[in-house]
């Protein structure tokens, strides 16, 4: 439950990152969010692999 919990968090990062880079917010913030978003993916999808 957990992990499908963060891949849902992991995409809207990823999402959030692409409208704020899209709206104008700038490369470095949509950036951070980006990493940040998959970071929390690949967290997700190893925990529920190992699991």
């Amino acid at each position: 439950m957990y992990q499908v919990i963060g891949i849902v968090l992991g995409v809207l990062f990823i999402a959030l990152g692409v409208v704020a880079f899209l709206s104008g917010g700038g490369p470095i913030i949509a950036a951070i969010a980006a990493i940040g978003g998959l970071a929390v993916l690949i967290t997700s999808i190893i925990t529920m692999v190992r699991s």
